[in-house]
Formats: structure tokens, C-alpha cells, sequence
């Protein structure tokens, strides 16, 4: 049995935290080691960068030292993605657990779909009866009226194996077209523009991943009427903006040339402060605000002449580590706070 089905039977039967737990922690490790070969260097390992590395020896010779260069930014995009997809199934368990009256058009409601998916709502019906007669499938209890109310039959199930969904060829060769299309490149790679006036004609992508976790804990863990909780929560903010500057400090610290405190300044702590505004997370911001990779690129050079090599597609790869480094950190927090009140909950029951 995969993790990915563990995680949806812990759902089901309402062990939602340690669902979650295995999320973050067991599933990434499934599908990616990480080898440390110096204080500051690692390596990936696993069925997912193994993939990718295979993935690399079939395309064209022009294209190859791209992925070369960017293969852990590759594997980490791609391990991103199957972990929103499984996120978004055990929402789906989690709600139908909690509301097993919940109509078919109200799931495709409140489904959390992909930032950006542009689908009709008959396809979104289908999907979401995919998702639950192929949950029934793999034996996790559902509700018999939500598997048989939404209509779409003939269409193949789901497995829900996440090795197969993350290494399949069509998810490596959508992701390496996307990942090209984000760093400027077309269907050949040529060479890294590292000059500065690249125009830059790609609106910025969401990464993958949209949906937050630490949102979904929140608006499961947190009814509006528990409100010691939320103030709980806040106290919690106060204390993670510490932590993230911590954070911020010691990649800086690592390395001093990457420019981790302005892209922290002008970019990714902006975007935190915006993201977890419910927790209150106080944390240093300059302006201007540098909302996409180029525009930070640009700013860095104009401004920080300390931080080398800024180039647009260098500077998505140290923004893209730091934002992902601040979201395991909170939502890190978030589950021991969570956590730990469960347990104590359960023990003065």
C-alpha cells in the first residue's frame, strides 16, 4: 500500500493531523532523499530524481545542460505538484467525512481546484466522481450516496500511486515545458541570458502547490467561534517572525553572494506577511515591492552590487528555495501547535 493511500484513509477516519504529518514528511522522502556533500551542497537521490535524470538523456543535446543546471529545482516543482494533487484528494476525503449530505455540485464548489485551471463545470463533475469511485476502489470509507450521486462512469480510475504520478513521462516532458517556458527559454536551449536588459515577456507562474496546507489546518482546526484558538494562533505569528528572519539569516550566512536578505525584503516576505495575514506574522519588508523574478533581478542589480550572479532564472531559484524553506517552517509550527493541543485534549478527555 502507497502513502498516498494511507494519507487518504487517515482522512477518512478523521486522523487528520497525522494525515497531514505523513504529507509533509513521509511522502516527499518516498519520492526524494537528500544527500548532504558539504556543509552547504546537497544532491537528491530517489525514484523522482532518478526519473528526471533519465528524463535528461532523451532530450536534445542544446536543451540538457539547462536541466542540468536547474535538475533539483526540477525535481523539487515536480514533487511540489504531486503533493498539491494529494492535498487536494484528502481535502476532498475530509470534507465528504465531515459533511456526508454534501451534493455533487457542491463539492466541485468547494473543491480546491488548481490555481488557474480553466475547465468547464462538467468536467469538474466528472473529475470529482473519478476521485470518488476510484477512493472506493482502494477501500477508503466513503459515503455510498456520494459515490453513486455524481455522474461520469466509463472513465478509468485513479490508482492514487504517487511514484507513478510523479515519474510518468507526460507529467516530466509538461513540467520541463513549463520550467522552460518560466526561465525564457524556447524550444532549444541556447544559452542562460544573464544580461539585463532580457525583456521579460512571461508573466510569473504560480509555483506548484497552490494549495497551503497550513490554510487548509487553519479553516479545519479553527471554527470561528473557538476563539482562543485563533489568539492561540496569533501569539504563534509573534513568534514565527523570529524564526523566518533565523531562517533567512543562516541560507544568507551560507551564502552571502546569493542576495537571501533583499530578495527576503523585497519579495518572499511580502508574500508571507500576505499569505499567513491570519497569524500576524511580523516581518521586515523595503520597499519596492518586487512582486515577479525579473522585476527582483532588476532591482538586485540596480541596487545590491554584494549579490552576484542575477540573472532571472538564478534569481527564481534562491526566491523559489527561501519561499519554499518559510512555508515547511510555518507549516512545521503549525503542526506541533496542533498537534500538541490534540494530544492534551485527548489525555484530559
Amino acid at each position: 500500500m502507497g502513502v498516498w493511500i494511507d494519507i487518504l484513509r487517515l482522512g477518512a477516519e478523521g486522523q487528520s493531523a497525522e494525515a497531514r504529518a505523513r504529507l509533509t514528511l513521509e511522502l516527499p522522502t518516498a519520492l526524494r532523499g537528500v544527500r548532504s556533500l558539504s556543509g552547504v551542497t546537497q544532491s537528491y537521490w530517489g525514484v523522482l530524481p532518478k526519473a528526471v535524470r533519465h528524463f535528461a538523456s532523451g532530450l536534445p543535446p542544446g536543451e540538457r545542460p539547462l536541466l542540468q543546471t536547474y535538475e533539483c529545482d526540477l525535481v523539487d516543482r515536480i514533487l511540489d505538484d504531486v503533493m498539491a494533487e494529494v492535498e487536494r484528494t484528502l481535502f476532498l476525503v475530509e470534507l465528504c467525512r465531515a459533511q456526508p449530505e454534501v451534493t455533487a455540485a457542491d463539492l466541485v464548489d468547494l473543491f480546491p481546484w488548481a490555481k488557474g485551471l480553466n475547465r468547464s463545470e462538467q468536467w469538474k463533475q466528472s473529475r470529482i466522481a473519478r476521485y470518488l469511485r476510484s477512493m472506493a476502489a482502494v477501500g477508503i470509507p466513503l459515503s455510498e450516496g456520494l459515490i453513486a450521486g455524481p455522474a461520469g462512469g466509463g472513465e478509468p480510475l485513479f490508482d492514487f500511486n504517487e511514484t507513478k504520478y510523479a515519474v510518468s513521462h507526460t507529467r516530466l516532458e509538461r513540467t520541463w515545458k513549463d520550467f522552460k517556458v518560466d526561465h525564457d527559454q524556447g524550444s532549444e536551449f541556447l544559452s542562460i541570458d544573464d544580461s539585463e536588459d532580457a525583456a521579460d515577456v512571461h508573466a510569473e507562474r504560480a509555483d506548484y502547490g497552490s494549495i497551503r496546507m497550513a490554510e487548509v489546518v487553519m479553516n479545519l482546526a479553527c471554527p470561528d467561534e473557538e476563539f482562543e484558538l485563533k489568539m492561540d494562533l496569533r501569539l504563534l505569528g509573534e513568534s514565527l517572525g523570529p524564526e523566518l528572519t533565523s531562517l533567512m539569516e543562516s541560507m544568507h550566512a551560507a551564502k552571502p553572494t546569493d542576495g537571501y536578505r533583499p530578495i527576503a525584503w523585497h519579495n518572499v516576505f511580502w508574500r508571507v506577511v500576505d499569505d499567513y495575514d491570519w497569524l500576524a506574522v511580523l516581518l521586515e519588508v523595503r520597499g519596492p515591492h518586487q512582486e515577479t523574478d525579473q522585476a527582483l533581478a532588476d532591482h538586485l542589480a540596480a541596487n545590491y552590487p554584494d549579490v552576484a550572479g542575477v540573472s532571472r532564472p538564478s534569481i527564481y531559484r534562491r526566491r523559489k528555495r527561501l519561499d519554499g524553506a518559510c512555508d515547511q517552517r510555518i507549516v512545521a509550527m503549525l503542526r506541533e501547535r496542533f498537534v500538541a493541543g490534540q494530544q492534551h485534549a485527548a489525555q484530559t478527555a
